[in-house]
């Protein structure tokens, strides 16, 4: 006979202690200077998935900031729009022109990215 007493919720364990400063600036928006093209989002959207951007930004990441507020990132900004697009959303784009056909070029140069900033998915 099964015990018909509930179930009771058990409390998450703590984060651990270096997460702290990155969980409480989540929702702070930062923007990423990429190459000279600016792209604005969310700590949340890019620690999600990225274990580059969990690294870079735990702690007292502010510090990293240019004097225009923004993080310098070493990438390709044509191809880094399609990486923040995955991260944001979780779908691959697909790049199709009805001329040309897809662009395999640009594929590998995402994925190389993704490689690049520990992109899990």
């Amino acid at each position: 006979m099964m015990d018909a007493t509930p179930s009771v919720p058990t409390v998450p364990q703590a984060a651990p202690p270096q997460y702290n400063k990155l969980i409480s600036d989540s929702l702070d928006q930062v923007t990423l200077n990429v190459s000279g093209q600016k792209f604005t989002t969310t700590i949340n959207i890019l620690v999600g998935k990225s274990l580059f951007f969990a690294q870079l930004l735990q702690g007292d990441w502010k510090s990293f900031l240019q004097e225009d507020d923004s993080i310098f990132v070493d990438s390709d900004p044509d191809v880094f729009q399609h990486v923040l697009q995955y991260l944001r959303r979780g779908v691959f784009p697909l790049i199709h022109d009805q001329k040309k056909g897809h662009n395999y070029k640009l594929y590998a140069d995402i994925l190389a990215e993704a490689r690049y900033f520990s992109i899990a998915g």
